[in-house]
């Protein structure tokens, strides 16, 4: 079951959602070999996003598979989806970051190709934050972060990709007080060596950046779904994913952060009836003992709440090295 996310900042007002939904989800279904009726895609326009420190169109192409992700299949995949997203969203090919799960050097795509490690550069930033997109000066922030970033590892901006989502409905240790959560993808310079000091660089930038306090631990659960924002009793659902979380892994509810978005441009076997994509991250209790009474959890949860039929929901466990994770400016481990 491949799920497929596409970020941009190109406007929504220019494009052809429902088009542009059949035609990526096709063009992943022939690059995979997997019927359309298994691949679910979302789709983000008139996103803050910038790279090489300028906001001109670009893309983040985020493919999740199980199997067909290898040095074998990733090439055609990445030159088909490189093609199609360049010509759905009239974005320069050069400017289009592909990342096939899982995290190696020949599962990234730029400029059409799979990349070796040796070769490859660019690491891709998102911050997600509750915090008022009215009180911060977007271009600001994403400038601050792209800078933290390179500096952080070592690359040059030229290759830095950063999407910024504001406004977002959050909760962490049970409020909805000001919170960020941040995701770093990039071939090399992640390691026990450099995360403590990555960590402290880009907590303090995004600390500045959004005006979140740093001492606001996982895991983190991201609920992504196409049902209306106005159907939905978002503190409510909020608490409940927190708390169905917390108890399927076992976890106080102080350590878990919930992201919930809704309103997304999302389909399923072509479809764009109610459904949503969860992602959980963790350290610890994701194996494969547990993760058959999580799953069963927190889709029960979702679907209440979001009134998505359990068939139509997509979970994705993952289990993250404690060094790989940061909180309060340091990494856990």
């Amino acid at each position: 079951m491949p799920f497929v996310h596409v970020s941009t900042n190109v406007a929504r007002s220019s494009i052809n959602v429902a088009a542009a939904l059949r035609g990526l989800s096709k063009c992943v279904s022939t690059a995979l070999a997997r019927p359309e009726e298994v691949l679910m895609v979302k789709l983000d326009l008139d996103s803050d996003m910038m790279m090489d420190a300028v906001t001109t169109p670009c893309a983040m192409v985020q493919i999740r598979g199980i199997g067909h992700i290898d040095a074998e299949w990733n090439p055609n995949t990445v030159r088909q989806t490189t093609d199609t997203v360049g010509k759905l969203l009239g974005i320069n090919s050069e400017r289009i970051f592909i990342n096939l799960d899982s995290i190696e050097g020949g599962n990234w795509g730029y400029k059409g190709e799979s990349l070796s490690p040796r070769t490859a550069t660019m690491p891709y930033c998102t911050v997600s934050s509750n915090a008022r997109a009215a009180d911060i000066d977007a271009n600001d922030a994403l400038q601050k972060v792209s800078q933290a970033v390179s500096k952080a590892l070592g690359k040059p901006e030229t290759y830095v990709m950063v999407q910024l989502n504001l406004d977002t409905p959050m909760l962490f240790q049970g409020t909805t007080k000001p919170c960020a959560m941040i995701l770093i993808r990039s071939i090399g310079k992640i390691d026990a060596t450099t995360n403590a000091a990555t960590a402290a660089t880009l907590t303090d930038a995004v600390s500045r950046a959004l005006n979140v306090p740093v001492h606001n631990k996982m895991p983190f659960v991201h609920v992504s779904s196409n049902v209306a924002r106005a159907k939905v009793d978002v503190d409510a659902a909020l608490c409940a994913i927190s708390e169905s979380v917390s108890t399927a892994l076992d976890r106080p509810e102080a350590y878990v952060m919930v992201k919930l978005e809704l309103d997304n441009d999302m389909m399923i076997d072509r479809l764009s009836t109610p459904c949503a994509m969860v992602h959980i991250r963790s350290i610890g209790k994701i194996d494969s003992q547990r993760n058959p009474k999580t799953v069963e959890q927190v889709t029960a949860t979702v679907s209440k709440v979001l009134g998505v039929e359990a068939t139509r929901i997509f979970v994705n466990l993952d289990d993250i090295d404690a060094g790989n994770w940061g909180h309060n400016g340091n990494t856990v481990a």
